[in-house]
């Protein structure tokens, strides 16, 4: 016999009908006669006796539905506990991560916030500065961080997290002038740049500083920073790196250059929203994080 079964007698008892019992569970009125024989066959006497007045309940009946009564409310509670644990295991945080940081986030922050805030979890999308600019005005996120050229703007609050340069690197075997007259002379030689995806935020300060140059590589290969790396040891290809990642240039024997232009990276939130001490914590996990760089 299971609780919905309890349900039904309940709600013939409180109906004092099956008629009526049968309408709050969108059943047939024979379909709930079915089941009430069903139980009184069970347990060998009747529930109900049928008055003018309605059915009422037989002495055995009004153990039945005390009893069918105090599972029902256990059965409630015990569900309602359930619900409350099964909201507390999925909060969830949403944030808008730029491409250049993503990798180092999901492998430094992600872990060390699990063990802080193991009932909630991280709803990580890959994003530029101006699709996390725009979600965090529509309420889709509630922090970003990605690099940014521009001052803060009214609306959103920038937490400077590392202060960092692109910077001009050049192969191994490179022997020219490593500034931006440099870059320009080695493009036009036929050297490949290496750049971030098309979208991404880096790309795109890349091209307005090129554009400012006057330079229009021909020869473009995109890529995370893995893959220009890769681009980088085989020769013939150039790139600006972000100065987090040069001891990975040292590293690999590359040449690097000047600085090509300056960055802000930011941590971004909605100045009109309260952050709750977790996303505090989130917040010191990635300075933490990206301060070892």
């Amino acid at each position: 016999m299971n609780t919905k079964i309890l349900e039904y007698i309940v709600a013939i008892a409180e109906e004092r009908s099956v008629t009526r019992a049968a309408e709050r569970f969108y059943l047939s009125h024979p379909a709930l006669s079915r089941h009430l024989r069903a139980v009184e066959d069970e347990i060998g006497k009747p529930l109900f006796h049928r008055t003018p007045g309605g059915m009422e309940l037989t002495p055995a009946g009004l153990y039945f539905i005390s009893d069918a009564r105090a599972i029902l409310h256990l059965e409630q509670q015990m569900n309602l506990k359930l619900e409350a644990m099964r909201q507390e295991r999925h909060h969830s945080i949403r944030i808008i991560m730029d491409t250049v940081f993503y990798n180092r986030f999901v492998q430094r922050v992600v872990p060390a916030f699990a063990k802080l805030h193991p009932e909630y979890t991280l709803d990580i999308t890959k994003g530029n500065a101006a699709e996390a600019r725009d979600a965090l005005r529509r309420g889709d996120a509630v922090l970003a961080a990605f690099i940014s050229g521009e001052q803060q703007v009214s609306d959103l609050t920038y937490l400077p997290f590392l202060p960092s340069r692109l910077m001009l690197v050049f192969p191994r075997d490179y022997s020219g002038k490593t500034d931006i007259d440099g870059l320009r002379q080695a493009l036009e030689d036929g050297m490949f740049l290496s750049q971030y995806p098309s979208g991404s935020t880096v790309h795109t300060l890349i091209e307005q500083r090129l554009s400012a140059y006057q330079i229009y590589p021909k020869r473009v290969m995109e890529g995370e920073t893995r893959t220009i790396m890769e681009h980088m040891s085989r020769g013939n290809t150039c790139c600006m790196l972000p100065e987090f990642f040069l001891q990975l240039a040292r590293q690999a024997g590359l040449v690097i250059g000047s600085e090509f232009c300056p960055m802000n990276h930011v941590l971004a939130y909605s100045s009109q929203s309260i952050l709750s001490p977790v996303v505090k914590d989130l917040m010191q996990e990635i300075i933490k994080a990206f301060s070892s760089f």
